[in-house]
């Protein structure tokens, strides 16, 4: 076999995990630890779960594993509120499995998440009361106010 016909997979697969969906400067992840502790009012039955979310800034996106220990089936929803208090509902995770889903965003929610002020809230189906909840972690420095508007237009310049 000669060094080119060796060359052409390698290259071809290179350049088809090179372009493949690649994550954008803009993309933010999370990790976000799921507890009873934090849902107003919190449930008698202790019991906690994780987020493993990334969110797409350009395409106002948000996806990722929610994971709970629950044989019954549930939903996850995103709320718009901050940490201790119940917020509106902003949307429904279609799940695509039973532990990956995604959201369609708005300016409104990402400024949100951005600012804190938004959580992930898992209920069982046709229940609104809440199981578990993880609130997202504001971007800001804690006592300087800009920083949420510096890093906002730092990402926005970038595309």
């Amino acid at each position: 076999m000669t060094l080119r016909a060796c060359l052409v997979p390698v290259l071809a697969l290179f350049l088809a995990t090179a372009f493949a969906l690649p994550a954008t400067a803009e993309d933010l992840f999370y990790d976000l630890t799921l507890s009873t502790s934090e849902v107003v009012p919190p449930p008698s039955t202790p019991l906690s779960g994780a987020a493993v979310l990334t969110l797409e800034v350009d395409a106002l996106r948000i996806s990722g594993d929610v994971i709970v220990p629950i044989a019954q089936d549930y939903e996850v929803h995103l709320h718009l509120g901050p940490a201790g208090e119940n917020g509106p509902r902003f949307g429904t995770f279609d799940l695509i499995s039973p532990t990956f889903g995604d959201l369609d965003l708005d300016q409104t929610a990402l400024d949100a998440i951005y600012a804190g002020e938004a959580y992930i809230e898992v209920t069982l189906v046709g229940d609104d009361a809440g199981i578990v909840r993880g609130q997202f972690p504001p971007l800001a420095v804690p006592g300087d106010e800009s920083s949420v508007g510096r890093l906002k237009a730092e990402m926005l310049a970038v595309r």
